[in-house]
């Protein structure tokens, strides 16, 4: 799936994410979506979103490219 469709047919970037917490409902698959989005905004090779578990440890959500 490309993230970047809407932005391409002139879709400014806050609306793109507004509609995203709008009419996506799982958490896990909103973060990946916004992953994919700041991977491919900044030009990385990869991105990843870390959060911290019950027991104090860092676990990988997303993981992109």
């Amino acid at each position: 799936m490309k993230v970047w469709t809407g932005i391409k047919k002139g879709l400014p970037l806050f609306y793109y994410f507004i509609v995203l917490l709008v009419y996506v409902f799982v958490p896990v698959t909103l973060l990946g979506l916004i992953t994919e989005a700041a991977v491919s905004l900044s030009g990385a090779e990869r991105g990843f979103v870390l959060l911290v578990d019950e027991g104090g440890k860092l676990e990988a959500k997303t993981v992109r490219g």
